[in-house]
């Protein structure tokens, strides 16, 4: 099994190489992840709305991923950037790591609450999660403020805090935690979410982990995005 990763932005420098190596340890086997970058020419404005400059980019690696007869794509970044767009364009499934994570979360707790990597997500997620239908299940979302190279290179500073701010989640009603980054947890190192989790009493959610075993399951069974509700392709 062959699943395409896109990845978005600019990257501090060995994190590909470590997001790949996480990705490796949370594969079967047999599942080869390969990481493909969507860069932009313009310059990137200082907020959210530069995620809608990377959709154009997005669809055109999904028509390579179908091209090369890749068994399935994840969209690496929790914003779920261009994905009905994506769906659209291809066949083969097309995972997001909120969208996965997000309805996994609702098989296992009444209520999670929600860390993201700065304030300036806060209101996007909370927006997020009203568009999938999920925001009553949300207790809270709570923002790290520490930057994914801080996160790799204060591990322990970066771990004290998400402890801290989970625990804060419980205390407002989160019966698990999720992470609203797929970078933060690859940033920690391999078994960071079962850590935690440990130390934390409740389960931490790692929507990277989630969004590529989702990918598989889907593949596995032959599942793909329905072309009644995603019709026809889009031209970019």
């Amino acid at each position: 099994m062959k699943i395409m990763l896109i990845e978005l932005g600019e990257f501090y420098p060995g994190e590909l190489a470590m997001k790949e190596q996480y990705a490796k340890s949370v594969c079967f086997t047999d599942t080869t992840p390969v990481l493909k970058l969507v860069e932009v020419s313009s310059p990137l404005p200082d907020n959210f709305s530069r995620f809608g400059l990377y959709v154009p980019g997005i669809i055109r690696r999904v028509k390579e991923a179908q091209q090369e007869e890749y068994d399935a794509v994840l969209i690496d970044c929790f914003t779920d950037s261009g994905i009905e767009s994506a769906k659209i364009a291809a066949s083969i499934p097309i995972v997001g790591p909120a969208e996965s994570s997000l309805h996994l979360s609702c098989l296992l707790a009444d209520k999670f609450g929600w860390i993201t990597p700065m304030d300036e997500g806060v209101a996007f997620h909370w927006r997020q999660a009203k568009n999938y239908g999920l925001a009553e299940r949300i207790t809270s979302i709570k923002a790290l403020n520490i930057s994914l190279p801080d996160i790799f290179n204060k591990k322990d500073e970066a771990e004290a805090k998400l402890i801290k701010l989970a625990r804060e989640l419980v205390h407002d009603g989160a019966q698990q935690i999720l992470i609203g980054c797929t970078g933060i947890l690859p940033a920690l190192g391999t078994g960071s979410a079962n850590k935690l989790s440990h130390k934390v009493g409740v389960t931490i959610i790692d929507p990277f982990a989630i969004a590529l075993k989702t990918a598989e399951i889907l593949v596995s069974l032959n599942l793909s995005q329905s072309k009644l509700a995603f019709p026809g392709k889009a031209n970019f």
